[in-house]
């Protein structure tokens, strides 16, 4: 096979016609869109629009947080009642405030919501421990209280248990004058 580009052989030669410019688009008919209307819509999937600034959410996800945290430990005793209660207020102070500020309304109510039920199971759940704790103590008087009136049964009503006597010594049976074996 021979190379193209090797000497002697003859190069390929530009056409002699000049390039013409491709043809000119014509503009739109000025009438083809009225004035105040809107431009055809291009088909497809556009990008979201947005109307308006993005509302910041941070007091709306703080309330829910806070409620539900409240709600979950709220039941335990002592710390836990304290958690709930305060969460609890916590939330549904958080959550005020975001609704007057214009956050997310949803997440707002959700926090106000779960702080209320989160105090009032609280005030429940003290409730039940107190009354736990109580029938507790009750019934660990009341056994202490039946477990001594038990020995002290015992022990005044069983005349076959001697008493702890010391034994005598043969020299020291009286102590009164006159009376044999007294050391003088």
């Amino acid at each position: 096979m021979s190379d193209p580009n090797a000497p002697g052989r003859d190069t390929p030669r530009q056409p002699t016609t000049p390039l013409q410019p491709p043809p000119a688009v014509p503009p739109p008919p000025a009438s083809a869109v009225p004035a105040g209307a809107f431009p055809p819509q291009a088909t497809g999937y556009a990008a979201p629009q947005r109307f308006g600034p993005v509302q910041p959410k941070g007091l709306a996800i703080a309330a829910l947080i806070v409620g539900i945290a409240s709600l979950v430990l709220g039941w335990l005793p002592f710390v836990g009642n304290a958690i709930g209660i305060g969460g609890g207020i916590a939330a549904v102070i958080l959550g005020i405030v975001a609704v007057k500020k214009a956050q997310s309304k949803g997440m707002s109510v959700a926090g106000i919501v779960t702080g209320a039920v989160a105090i009032v199971l609280s005030i429940i759940s003290i409730v039940i421990w107190i009354l736990i704790f109580g029938f507790a103590t009750t019934a660990v008087r009341t056994a202490v209280t039946g477990i001594e009136q038990l020995t002290e049964d015992l022990g005044s009503s069983s005349p076959g248990i001697p008493e702890a006597v010391e034994p005598e010594s043969p020299g020291a049976r009286s102590c009164f004058a006159g009376e044999p074996g007294r050391i003088t």
